[in-house]
């Protein structure tokens, strides 16, 4: 719970240096810093293992994960996959 807190109180620089120093990714400053606050949020989710789902409609493999209000996608973790809007992208592994 502190790093949701931590992460709504930081700007843009702080969120780009965060990113930078606990997952060495670069973040692009251009996005809004609500955009930014979630990208960095999921980095943390993301250090969860990935697991590979197949969708049991049509049996292709779910490579990532896409929010549709945003554009951002994710790998897929089991907190991710729990989470209602977010959409499959499919794909080979």
């Amino acid at each position: 719970m502190n790093e949701q807190i931590d992460l709504l109180l930081m700007n843009k620089d702080q969120l780009e240096g965060y990113a930078q120093k606990q997952f060495g990714i670069d973040i692009d400053k251009r996005k809004k810093i609500s955009q930014l606050r979630e990208e960095v949020e999921a980095m943390g989710t993301d250090k969860e293992v990935p697991v590979e789902m197949v969708d049991e409609d049509n049996g292709q493999i779910i490579v990532r994960l896409r929010n549709p209000d945003t554009g951002l996608e994710f790998e897929p973790t089991a907190l991710l996959l729990e989470k209602d809007g977010l959409v499959p992208v499919y794909g080979d592994r």
